[in-house]
């Protein structure tokens, strides 16, 4: 797995796109800490002028990316259409498929680098468009320990609703949220983190608290946990916690006893 310091954001999109990338980079502030690569899932003998589009509304650097471009936070990267999009080394590799013909998903394909590659860094986003490129590729970020999101219809809605629909309807989609919102959960998420102490009596606390969510999982679903990696197990409830915008694990562990959605969310993470 690739050493990443900070969260890589994959967005893809087809049909209607456009507007959802203005309402998004309009509302992203250029110090976010986040990189962004912008996957337009476009037919291959259309050329892009998706760069010089995105320029005009961040003042984030925006890159056409070539293979071997490397991925600095508070950058925007945009490779060509149809390339096959992977991460290599904190780079982006980018290359021509081999097969026109072939159906080619290149917003799946990245989605599932981007998350073999950073695990719990990569955000996957999925905006308005058609067909259903995008949607195994938040699964795989998902499997990952990832955030995926798909843009709802309150506010802003996708001009093409087939791509996030299809997000939707594998389970794997932690936010639905109108364009426009999404900058501003990408930021709190990005700053929420519990503290994992070693010793002493605030391990004690976690422990316990830990051992507490452990055993809701097992009477409301039968698994046990106790003997999961205590580390692993407390970051994937600490990516509920940011999900559900519940910051203190008592308040997690309330919701919890009286949420059964929320365990099997959980249980899914």
């Amino acid at each position: 797995m690739t050493t990443v310091q900070f969260p890589i954001v994959g967005i893809g999109a087809s049909a209607g796109g456009i507007d959802a990338f203005r309402a998004f980079f309009n509302h992203m502030p250029a110090d976010s800490g986040m990189a962004f690569i912008v996957i337009l899932h476009l037919p291959a003998e259309y050329k892009s002028m998706l760069g010089d589009i995105l320029s005009r509304w961040t003042s984030m650097s925006v890159v056409d990316a070539t293979d071997g471009t490397p991925i600095k936070a508070n950058h925007v990267y945009v490779p060509p259409p149809q390339g096959i999009v992977t991460i290599v080394d904190r780079c982006l590799g980018i290359k021509t498929p081999e097969d026109n013909d072939r159906v080619h998903h290149p917003i799946d394909g990245f989605f599932d680098s981007l998350g073999t590659a950073i695990g719990e860094r990569a955000v996957g986003i999925v905006l308005s468009g058609t067909g259903s490129d995008g949607a195994l590729g938040l699964k795989a970020i998902k499997e990952r320990g990832g955030l995926t999101i798909a843009q709802g219809k309150d506010g802003t809605e996708p001009q093409y609703e087939e791509m996030p629909a299809g997000a939707i309807a594998t389970g794997a989609v932690d936010l639905i949220l109108p364009v426009q919102d999404i900058p501003r959960h990408l930021l709190r998420l990005k700053n929420t983190s519990i503290e994992l102490p070693v010793d002493g009596d605030a391990y004690s606390a976690i422990e316990t608290d830990r051992l507490t969510i452990c055993g809701l999982l097992r009477t409301h679903l039968g698994h046990d946990f106790r003997d999961y990696r205590r580390q692993t197990f407390l970051r994937r409830v600490e990516r509920r916690m940011a999900v559900v915008n519940t910051p203190e694990l008592k308040d997690y562990i309330a919701k919890l006893r009286t949420d059964p959605a929320e365990i099997s969310a959980l249980f899914r993470d």
